[in-house]
């Protein structure tokens, strides 16, 4: 389960020296009141600086009010400009006091992402006491990222709807009803009606899909939670994970990949403190995480490309790099400290703001002219997508992507592009009728016209169709 935002990617607006480092942009920093409340920070330049006010709609979007300027450069006067304190105090106001208040989202707290929600002893040992076992095995198992992840899963979807019920008295109606509960749920969470649910029937299906994926990422997490308790004599109740099943998996391949045309002008409309970042990604199909992560004695530290410390799993791995990326990672490492990171602003302060780089890249997307869905995980998915299509075995992209086996590269990325397929097809078929072939021939430019209108002019070419 993926964390949406982390506590340590926000920065602390309460210093001034902080507020004062963040480089001026459009989009303002924002710090989470709570779920649909959030104060901002608007740096529009070093002298024009405002608190910013932010809540969501019921119906969809976000109403913004600016609170006043910043005591960046002055001091604060509580009115006009004011301390970190004192906007978070105006805004808690304004959220009660607010004319359109009754428009607004229902407000819910922040959950926590690294304690788990206390378990009551006063019923014997509940869903929630598992969890709590479980967690504590977890704690010399996974890295601190993957523990969290499963933490804020087990708060979100498994405690406030089983946490209360007995291990004992855990059956098949009890997870069928969650796994109902769990599909029904909307995606948005801000929806204020809580009773609001989506129907499965008549769902989409890429929505449906996506929900049963995720279910299926919780449920073995309640499962191998009530299989321990059962391991361990706290119960003796072995139906209760024999009764957790997983739905049959919907895994959709990747499409988000571009072609190195297309890299060419995403790499043209970057500044260059991003233009770095895309480029590394491109190099190694390295996360954005793993990359921020990295440091200049990482660099042909154990052989010929980087050293991948802090990974998704926690697996450090090691990727190999073509000769241009490798010249492109030590001009990175030149002249820096082994300990200093690999990639850094422009101003040679360290990135620690992945949000800031996701709205630019967003940016940078449109001026591109590429599809507004394409992130920057695109840019892993097209480094595999380049290597399948160049025909690399899929243990060797398996290990550069850092997948414990092949199975995830087949079935993610080795589908390959469409055009790609079908150039092959062209290539290896062998003529059946010859009629027919003179007659393909010369129907080529509507054969090409048809191609055009079915896969589009310019997206994903890899492949060109040979005659």
């Amino acid at each position: 389960m993926k964390v949406r935002w982390k506590i340590r990617d926000r920065p602390n607006f309460a210093s001034i020296k902080v507020r004062k480092q963040l480089p001026a942009r459009r989009a303002p920093y924002f710090h989470l009141i709570s779920l649909g409340r959030a104060l901002g920070y608007q740096k529009k330049s070093t002298r024009r600086c405002y608190w910013i006010v932010r809540a969501r709609k019921a119906a969809g979007g976000y109403t913004h009010v600016r609170l006043g300027m910043t005591d960046d450069l002055r001091k604060a006067d509580g009115e006009k400009r004011l301390s970190f304190a004192q906007a978070l105090e105006k805004a808690e106001a304004w959220f009660s006091t607010s004319p359109g208040r009754e428009g607004f989202s229902q407000a819910r707290a922040i959950m926590p992402s690294v304690v788990l929600a206390p378990a009551s002893n006063d019923r014997g040992y509940t869903v929630c006491h598992a969890m709590h076992d479980l967690i504590a095995w977890k704690r010399m198992m996974l890295s601190p990222e993957h523990l969290q992840n499963t933490i804020y899963a087990i708060n979100l979807h498994i405690v406030p709807y089983l946490g209360n019920i007995l291990v004992d008295d855990f059956g098949g109606g009890h997870y069928q009803s969650f796994v109902q509960h769990m599909l029904e749920a909307p995606s948005a969470r801000w929806i204020v009606d809580p009773a609001h649910r989506d129907k499965i029937d008549g769902m989409d299906v890429d929505l449906l899909r996506r929900k049963r994926n995720r279910l299926n990422r919780v449920s073995r997490i309640l499962r191998e939670a009530l299989k321990m308790a059962w391991e361990n004599s706290k119960t003796d109740n072995n139906r209760a994970w024999r009764t957790v099943r997983l739905l049959p998996l919907m895994r959709r391949p990747k499409q988000t990949f571009l072609s190195r045309q297309q890299c060419k002008a995403l790499l043209e409309v970057c500044p260059s403190d991003l233009k770095r970042l895309v480029l590394g990604a491109l190099y190694t199909g390295c996360r954005s995480s793993e990359l921020l992560r990295l440091n200049a004695e990482d660099v042909a530290k154990e052989g010929y490309g980087i050293n991948v410390v802090s990974s998704k799993g926690g697996r450090p791995r090691f990727v190999f790099l073509p000769d241009e990326g490798m010249a492109f990672f030590l001009s990175l490492a030149r002249g820096k400290n082994p300990c200093d990171p690999l990639f850094t602003r422009d101003n040679s302060t360290p990135v620690r703001l992945r949000s800031d780089f996701r709205y630019r890249f967003k940016v940078a997307v449109r001026e591109a002219a590429l599809p507004v869905s394409f992130g920057f995980h695109g840019l892993r998915h097209t480094y595999a997508s380049q290597l399948v299509a160049a025909g690399t075995p899929m243990k060797v992209i398996s290990e550069q992507l850092g997948h414990r086996d092949i199975k995830m590269v087949h079935e993610v990325y080795g589908h390959l592009a469409p055009q790609i397929v079908e150039s092959e097809i062209q290539k290896r078929f062998q003529p059946v009728n010859a009629t027919l072939s003179a007659r393909a021939k010369r129907a080529k430019p509507e054969l090409t016209l048809l191609r055009k209108k079915l896969f589009g002019p310019n997206w994903r070419p890899y492949a060109k169709i040979r005659d």
